[in-house]
């Protein structure tokens, strides 16, 4: 099984001058196998996280592709842990099922923000063998904790 923890951070939030930063990292069995951060500006919360579970997710299919010896019919192969409420609870309601339908429009019929990161992660979204759970974030758990701080220091690049 190959796991994937990924978390992102902006300081000044939504601000013109707001810097952020996403990380990322990549287990197979237990152990690290690759991770990376990236600083972001202009920056949201949001965009930070997605960017940090979309780089997490390319690095995952890249050691999938790579290890030939993985077995795709057994689910869940990649699961994606994050503690962002708005991209877990996207994937489990489909809330982009309707966005491709209604033309990237929300339900408030407003363009759906950060449209080029979800079309990024959609094709995770729909690959069986991705799972994404949500991570309390600040509690304590490991690599939670380490993509937290690597996320920060991301933004200090």
């Amino acid at each position: 099984m190959i796991e994937v923890y990924t978390d992102g951070a902006a300081s000044n939030n939504g601000k013109k001058d707001a810097v952020g930063g996403a990380a990322w990292v990549v287990l197979k069995q237990g152990e690290k196998v690759a991770e990376g951060m990236r600083k972001i500006f202009p920056a949201t919360n949001n965009i930070c996280e997605l960017v940090g579970v979309v780089e997490g997710c390319l690095a995952a299919e890249a050691i999938l592709k790579e290890d030939n010896t993985m077995d795709l019919s057994f689910k869940p192969t990649v699961v994606v842990y994050s503690d962002s409420a708005y991209i877990i609870n996207c994937w489990k309601e489909k809330w982009y099922q309707n966005w491709e339908k209604n033309n990237w429009k929300n339900s408030k019929k407003k363009p759906v923000a950060n449209k080029e990161l979800w079309q990024a992660l959609l094709p995770f979204f729909k690959k069986q063998y991705f799972i994404f759970n949500k991570v309390a974030g600040h509690a304590g758990i490991k690599w939670n904790e380490y993509v937290d701080t690597k996320a920060a220091e991301a933004k200090e690049l």
